[in-house]
Parts: C-alpha cells; sequence; structure tokens
C-alpha cells in the first residue's frame, strides 16, 4: 500500500469500527449511566460511609476502570490467528487501523462518557423536577461544574497507554498481565519514594543492600538542621515532580509509539 495515510479509507474504517462495535457502544452507554445513577443514588443514603469514590464524585473513577477494560480488549483480533489475518488484511495501512483504535479508546470513549453523564445529570434533573420534595439522587451539574478535568485526562492517558501497549503486546489475559505489570511499577516507585522520605532517620546506611536485607541502625537521637531538612524536602518534591512528568507526558507517548512498533511488527511476522 504506496499512501499509507489516506483520510477517506480512514474514515471508512472509523465507520466500519462503528458498525461492528455499535451494540457495545450501547452497552457500555447504558451501563455508565446506570453506575452514575447509582453513585447519585448512594450518595444521598446517610448510612453509607462519605467516601469520595462512593458518590457521584466517584463517576471518574468509574471511567478509569472502563478505560481500563475496554482498552485492554481493543486488539482482540490480535488474539486468534484467523481474526489476526483478518484484521491485517483489512483495505487500509497499519497506520490507519492503529489510528482507529486509538481514536476510539480516547476522544470516543471520553465523548461516551460525557453523553452517559450528561444523560444521567437530565434524568436526575427530570426527576426532581417531577418531585421536587424527594430527594432520591444528589444533583449532578453542580457536582461536576469545578472538576479537574485536566488532571482527569493526565490519569486516564498514563493508564490508556499502559493498557493499550498491553493490548498489543500481551496475546492473551491482556488485562491481567497489564494490570499486574502495572502495579508491579506502581509498587517500585512507592517503595523508591518511601525510601527517599525516610533517608533522614538511617544512620551509616552504605550500600542499597542494607536496606533490602533490614540491618538498619534507626537513630533515635539525631537532630536535623533546618536546612538539612529544607535540602531532603526539595530532594522529595524533585523526584515527585520529575515521576510525575514521565509518567503523565513522556511515559504516554513512549508507550503510544511502542505500540505502533509492536503493530507493525505484527504484520510483518505474518507477511502482510
Amino acid at each position: 500500500m504506496k499512501k499509507q495515510l489516506d483520510l477517506k479509507r480512514l474514515w471508512q474504517t472509523i465507520v466500519r469500527e462503528f458498525a461492528l462495535n455499535k451494540i457495545n457502544i450501547l452497552i457500555m452507554l447504558a451501563s455508565l449511566t446506570f453506575l452514575n445513577l447509582l453513585l447519585s443514588y448512594i450518595s444521598q443514603r446517610p448510612y453509607f460511609p462519605r467516601m469520595g469514590w462512593l458518590s457521584a464524585d466517584g463517576f471518574p473513577v468509574i471511567a478509569l476502570v472502563y478505560c481500563m477494560i475496554i482498552t485492554s480488549s481493543s486488539f482482540s483480533e490480535l488474539n486468534t490467528a484467523d481474526r489476526k489475518i483478518d484484521f491485517l488484511m483489512l483495505p487500509s495501512s497499519i497506520i490507519e487501523k492503529f489510528i482507529v483504535k486509538f481514536i476510539y479508546t480516547t476522544i470516543g470513549f471520553l465523548l461516551l462518557s460525557y453523553v452517559a453523564l450528561s444523560l444521567s445529570a437530565m434524568i436526575v434533573e427530570i426527576y426532581r423536577y417531577l418531585f421536587p420534595n424527594a430527594n432520591l439522587f444528589k444533583r449532578m451539574f453542580h457536582t461536576y461544574s469545578h472538576f479537574n478535568f485536566g488532571g482527569f485526562l493526565q490519569v486516564y492517558f498514563a493508564l490508556h497507554s499502559l493498557f493499550f501497549f498491553g493490548a498489543i503486546y500481551f496475546k492473551k489475559l491482556e488485562l491481567g498481565k497489564t494490570f499486574l505489570a502495572f502495579a508491579g511499577l506502581f509498587a517500585a516507585l512507592n517503595i523508591y519514594l518511601s525510601l527517599i522520605s525516610l533517608l533522614p532517620f538511617f544512620e551509616n546506611v552504605n550500600t542499597p543492600l542494607e536496606i533490602l536485607n533490614i540491618p538498619l541502625q534507626i537513630n533515635v537521637n539525631a537532630e536535623l538542621s533546618i536546612q538539612s531538612w529544607r535540602k531532603i524536602t526539595v530532594l522529595n518534591n524533585t523526584v515527585q515532580n520529575i515521576i510525575s512528568i514521565i509518567m503523565f507526558y513522556i511515559m504516554p507517548v513512549f508507550l503510544w509509539a511502542l505500540s505502533f512498533i509492536r503493530l507493525q511488527e505484527d504484520e510483518v511476522t505474518d507477511g502482510v
């Protein structure tokens, strides 16, 4: 295929993807709307604990869970030989196939989440209009008026890049394997940050092996100067900022690029 990116062919691939998944899209829309209404209902019950995710504010968490599930299965065609050949033999380039999957799991799902949120909010408003004295559901328009959408997008794209790469790299049990890899990465970062924050309380630590073997001498009576505390605080903040930049800006781009390279390898391997 000489022309790698053709807008007409790309549009036809998008329409085909929508036609194949329209039932799944309707199911996701209905389930997201129902879950948002359920969270709104739970948040009005006085006998439930006041937890952030157990309220209407918890809908973004539900959306992130859906993101992980949907994205990890976005390349399910690659799991079996017959479906893989059919997918790779489609009259579109590998770039167009990649773009279509990327659009559906980013812009497409974000729009779907917004539609589900709007539908549930409209249902609540209609209900409160018909029954003004009832408090069965919590109002949603005010709940999300000050929502940190930028922060949500950062987390969403970071998770998307991980599970998008896992969907291409792993051939079976993509969700579970990617989740375990993500949990391991998250645990390693937490351990590293915890060790940095504990540095002021350790005395005579020479090698990282001592930390792993736990033969640490804790100097209970040690007194740190204000200047030392400031340096340690600056070090902590610097490391956390660097990790945040890597996690939310560098890692997504890197994993998306790696996903495309992996998809190209699959195409070459099958001789398409």
